[in-house]
């Protein structure tokens, strides 16, 4: 009798040891996990806010860190750990969706600028732009007209195409070098989801500068990519159906232009680059967009950002006068072209004929068209330094802090310390849309293009704060 109690006293000690066991396995598992979570939690704050919180005291920035979990506890024994596979497929998730910084996102992709050492100051770089004769970037174009509803003004759109087979004859009087005219029947309308750049070209350009196809020519020779080249009224040969040509100021038919690419491509995901001229109203064009801008990110090289100062800039010296009087004969070039469709009074044909640097030309048509007082109103008003605080799209800036064109005092530094959407890329040689490297290599198209690629395959999002906005090569 008292042999079959003690067995089954012992059956029972036995049994609730077994289930204290599991219950203490169950226990060291959930903090196991916990501990993970822990680990996994200090990682994220940690990368976060490393590299984007401004900087502050030591003890205030470490009283205001998680404290760092201890060394995790042995796994329990006798349970299956879950499958590896599948922890490293999460885990290659998370790092793929994971949005990342602007500011620690760019730094990788902009290598340290080495100039000619032949080319060693602003001016040099600028002026070997205008004597370079070698053009490796061969860009061909399908040129489309659109229509502005706004004014029933008409523009070019040159469309990046292949190379034509057979070789096209000479071009055409109103076209540029490696441009054709599509032709009316042409069906651009397409469902893919291949990322497109729009761009944006200098003063008095067009999608036949050097500058800008030394970005397009290597991005559409690797595939993956589509391009468009807004043309200014009355540039890259085009012809002009309004009393006007163009301003730095003048948004809309960019505008239009945006509208027609999501209504033929409602798919493709947009990005834009402006140079120069164009850099500057692509910025005013992003400010009057703010959060309702398609673009998923752009570029902005070279831009004047004061009109006004850079104006009064280049008449500080005579090498900036110099610069002033080949762009205004440039712009009266362009005038000569158009003038029998802008339907002026005599007067105003010859002071703009007489006139002999940039701003003479700007005073005598460009301020009065545009319904300007002044040219300094002109120039203040369309000058985008105060709209960089408005935009609200990933903005990478390049820009030569020995520009004799966009000089640096008219750089908009504290603006992009003060917004999250820009970071600012600065040399101290570069020029005007130079950057010329050892070979004739340009630095700024290796920038552009190494960006383009990796936006294709990760998530931007502005950082929280600016602790540094301003990155010099």
């Amino acid at each position: 009798m008292h042999g079959q109690i003690d067995l089954q006293r012992r059956k029972k000690r036995k049994k609730r040891k077994k289930k204290r066991k599991r219950k203490e396995k169950a226990i060291a598992e959930r903090l196991w996990w916990r501990r993970v979570a822990a680990l996994s939690n200090y990682y994220n704050y940690y990368i976060t806010h490393s590299l984007t919180t401004p900087t502050r005291s030591p003890s205030l920035h470490n009283a205001l860190r998680p404290p760092l979990p201890t060394r995790l506890p042995p796994r329990p024994k006798n349970h299956p750990p879950p499958p590896k596979a599948l922890l490293l497929l999460l885990l290659l998730l998370l790092l793929l969706l994971r949005p990342h910084p602007l500011s620690t996102f760019i730094p990788p992709l902009v290598p340290t600028f080495y100039a000619n050492p032949l080319l060693f100051n602003g001016h040099l770089q600028t002026c070997y732009t205008a004597i370079k004769r070698a053009d490796p970037y061969a860009v061909h174009y399908a040129r489309r007209h659109l229509t502005n509803p706004n004014d029933g003004g008409h523009f070019a759109v040159d469309f990046a195409v292949a190379p034509f087979d057979p070789p096209p004859p000479p071009p055409a009087a109103d076209l540029p070098e490696r441009t054709r005219h599509m032709p009316p029947a042409t069906h651009l309308a397409s469902d893919d989801d291949t990322p497109m750049l729009v761009a944006l070209h200098g003063l008095s350009g067009g999608s036949h500068e050097v500058y800008l196809r030394a970005v397009l020519a290597p991005l559409l020779a690797a595939g993956g990519w589509e391009a468009c080249v807004v043309n200014a009224r009355g540039c890259a040969r085009s012809t002009i159906t309004t009393k006007q040509l163009f301003n730095a100021r003048f948004t809309e038919d960019l505008r239009v232009t945006v509208g027609f690419l999501r209504r033929t491509f409602p798919n493709r995901p947009l990005y834009v680059m402006g140079f120069s001229l164009g850099a500057n109203i692509l910025t005013n064009y992003l400010a009057e967009e703010g959060d309702k801008c398609v673009f998923k990110a752009a570029i902005v090289c070279s831009n004047p950002w004061n009109l006004e100062l850079c104006c009064k800039n280049l008449h500080r010296t005579y090498l900036g006068q110099m610069y002033s009087r080949v762009m205004g004969e440039n712009l009266k070039r362009l005038f000569e072209q158009h003038v029998h469709n802008l339907d002026l009074p005599a007067a105003q044909v010859a002071a703009v004929r007489a006139g002999v640097l940039m701003d003479d030309f700007d005073r005598a048509l460009t301020s009065k068209v545009f319904g300007y007082a002044t040219v300094g109103a002109y120039y203040r008003d369309a000058s985008s330094v105060d709209s960089l605080l408005r935009v609200r799209v990933p903005t990478p800036i390049i820009h030569a802090r020995d520009d004799p064109i966009a000089c640096d005092e008219a750089a908009p530094y504290e603006e992009v310390r003060a917004t999250p959407w820009c970071v600012m890329v600065t040399t101290g040689v570069g020029g005007h849309l130079s950057w010329f490297e050892l070979g004739g290599g340009r630095w700024f198209a290796g920038v552009i293009v190494a960006f383009l690629r990796s936006r294709t395959h990760r998530r931007l999002m502005p950082p929280k704060s600016c602790n540094w906005a301003v990155l010099s090569r």
